[in-house]
């Protein structure tokens, strides 16, 4: 389709996967799970689905030397710039106004920087549904599920309606309801029943509809983004940053997609991970090469169990130990329980009041 776009969000901070996620290169532009990084990664699998030049990288433009190192035949225009970090509702906003600037029958699909699938062909035949989908039903959203691998408290669920109808060969459904967050009885229930996939936060729209909906949703702001469209069109990076000033700081969550009547989904059996934190890329590499201890560098294990070891200029030894994580980034050193890797938070906070260069 020649009016398909993507739009890979590479603004976050990933900062619970500090000491190698850092402020200068934050974890979408760091090498976890394969050699390339996982804004690399990403492009990879999305060449399959459009050329080069109709994909599209939004981040804050402290970013773009370290995008076209890791992407050097990327046209430098295909990097968007957020003025300031005000969450993804308003950065998606102000991105789907400048492709529509560039191509008024733009259709976009949003994804983002820090995915990791293991699917890669699912993963382009299921964007490629949802495109069409989107063709087809311009007024709806196009939402993409991930079929759930185990029960998970910490993602949200989309829960299917009806089938819509099978857009090359990919069946399509109608959203009955979105899940926020579930306990583990229910998300176990979730697991054992077809209806239910991951939300991956993957959504699907031409961009007229999206300029559309949103300012008929969020009247307040209408005014805003018709004035940031014309400064698009005119490419005034100065009145779009004062513009991008009005905008409230929201996750698209909550800034649009509730607000739309029109909900369809396409599911898909992505082999889909979001290394969120060191425990859960431990699980991740744990499961891919069926090691006890996962280790990067020259690390030495002895009698050791359930653990993650990076090491970087020096060697590492651990002896008798469980269910730790320990990622020596040469200034800094991280030595912590598996169970405490949500609570690195509380590091960052101490780093900010302390040590603002380690962050």
């Amino acid at each position: 389709m020649e009016h398909s776009y993507i739009l890979i969000m590479a603004g976050g901070a990933g900062t619970r996967l500090w000491p190698i996620s850092r402020q200068k290169r934050p974890k979408q532009f760091q090498a976890f799970v394969n050699e390339e990084t996982l804004l690399q990664h990403m492009v990879e699998l999305c060449k399959p689905v459009v050329p080069l030049n109709r994909i599209y990288i939004m981040a804050t433009p402290e970013f773009r030397s370290v995008i076209l190192e890791q992407l050097p035949e990327l046209p430098d225009g295909n990097i968007l710039y957020e003025p300031a970090r005000r969450d993804n509702g308003p950065a998606i906003t102000l991105g789907m106004a400048q492709i529509h600037q560039k191509d008024p029958e733009a259709i976009v699909a949003i994804l983002w920087s820090d995915h990791v699938i293991n699917e890669p062909k699912t993963f382009a035949d299921t964007v490629r549904a949802a495109f069409t989908a989107s063709a087809h039903h311009p007024k709806s959203l196009i939402t993409i599920g991930v079929n759930p691998a185990h029960p998970d408290t910490g993602l949200g669920y989309i829960q299917m309606g009806e089938e819509v109808q099978k857009y090359d060969g990919v069946p399509v459904f109608k959203v009955h309801k979105f899940i926020e967050k579930p306990d583990l009885e229910t998300a176990t229930k979730f697991v054992s029943s077809w209806q239910y996939l991951w939300n991956v936060g993957y959504k699907i729209m031409s961009t007229k509809e999206y300029l559309a909906i949103f300012k008929a949703v969020q009247p307040d702001l209408k005014k805003t983004v018709e004035e940031l469209e014309v400064a698009c069109h005119k490419n005034d990076t100065e009145t779009i940053a004062k513009l991008y000033e009005n905008f409230p700081k929201l996750s698209i969550e909550y800034l649009f997609t509730p607000f739309v009547k029109d909900l369809l989904v396409v599911p898909g059996d992505l082999g889909w991970s979001d290394i969120g934190s060191w425990n859960i890329l431990h699980d991740i590499l744990k499961k891919r090469d069926g090691e006890h201890v996962i280790t990067r560098g020259e690390v030495i294990s002895i009698d050791s169990n359930n653990s993650l070891i990076y090491a970087k200029d020096r060697p590492i030894a651990v002896v008798g130990v469980n269910n730790l994580i320990v990622v020596d980034e040469g200034d800094t050193l991280l030595v912590m329980s598996r169970d405490a890797a949500q609570s690195i938070k509380t590091v960052i906070k101490a780093l900010e009041d302390n040590h603002q260069e380690l962050l």
